[in-house]
């Protein structure tokens, strides 16, 4: 039997060197599995199929109509190219079915797709990353050169089991990995204690504070959020509000204290320690010392800290 994952990287390698009108390139597969599958049955081979392998790259149609997002190529088990799928079509049989693990928005329908039947996803993003999917997560990632365990039901449960509130951790978890997909900034801090937040962040900042500074201040917007509840919010909205420069400040209760605050605790320094992404990192450290930080990166990256600690990184 052909090694079916290693060619369709290497498709998705090669492809990645490429661009087109100034833009990366993204596409995909979907490598048909051998378990049962009552929703999908293998179309039959045509007789001029075309092996899923590294010469497909050297047509230059082939990323246009296998785009990744929306279009994937179909795989069979020797190896051939039998189909073309709508993503979100082939996972609509399972588009009731809970994931092991919340998702990116943009993959979700990725991950539903790979549920039932031993079905393997592998998709090049519009980032230059390869993604794998398998059994309804992310498997794997290769990005900065070299290949990511994800191991994201273990690093969820952590942060599930830290949080103590399902739904808030959910959609805290989904949000920063959607922020991260765009590659934007954010942190989201969780108190243990609400009466905390006066130490971390400025009165001002707060949402409570009835206070109103020069005209063009920020804190001018908070009657929009006073009183509101993350878990209340649409996933648009939290995300816009973890963009704004600073941190969104919560409580286990999933009560939103403030929103784009610039904490101002600072970290104990401890010898040999290192901070490797500047003030963001910092704060975290700084912040994770009176309750769970899920903080994202620029690069893509999504970290929880904890108790001063790094607790994981995916």
């Amino acid at each position: 039997m052909p090694d079916r994952v290693s060619e369709a990287i290497g498709v998705l390698r090669i492809s990645a060197l490429s661009s087109y009108e100034d833009k990366r390139i993204s596409t995909g597969a979907l490598l048909f599995g051998t378990l049962p599958d009552a929703c999908h049955k293998l179309p039959p081979r045509p007789v001029d199929a075309l092996a899923y392998s590294t010469e497909l790259t050297s047509i230059r149609s082939f990323h246009r109509i296998c785009d990744g997002l929306q279009t994937i190529a179909l795989v069979d088990g020797r190896g051939f190219m039998v189909e073309l799928v709508d993503v979100q079509e082939w996972a609509q049989p399972f588009s009731q079915m809970e994931l092991p693990v919340p998702t990116a928005r943009r993959y979700r329908t990725h991950s539903q797709a790979t549920l039932c039947g031993g079905h393997m996803c592998l998709v090049l993003t519009p980032n230059g990353e390869i993604k794998i999917f398998g059994e309804g997560v992310q498997l794997f990632s290769f990005f900065d050169g070299r290949w990511h365990l994800t191991d994201a039901v273990m690093k969820y449960q952590a942060w599930e089991a830290a949080i103590g509130r399902p739904h808030l951790a959910a959609r805290l978890f989904s949000a920063g990995l959607n922020l991260a997909e765009d590659r934007r900034g954010g942190m989201f801090v969780v108190l243990e204690d609400p009466r905390h937040a006066s130490r971390l962040v400025s009165g001002l900042d707060l949402l409570e504070a009835d206070r109103r500074e020069r005209a063009g201040a920020k804190n001018q917007l908070h009657y929009l959020l006073r009183e509101t509840r993350a878990t209340e919010l649409s996933t648009a909205v939290l995300e816009s509000i973890a963009q704004i420069d600073g941190s969104v400040v919560l409580d286990r209760d999933s009560r939103l204290l403030a929103f784009g605050a610039i904490l101002r605790y600072s970290p104990p320094v401890h010898e040999n320690e290192e901070i490797g992404e500047g003030g963001r990192t910092a704060a975290a450290i700084g912040a994770s010392q009176f309750g769970d930080v899920l903080m994202v990166s620029e690069g893509g990256q999504l970290s929880f800290y904890q108790k001063g600690h790094c607790i994981w990184t995916l």
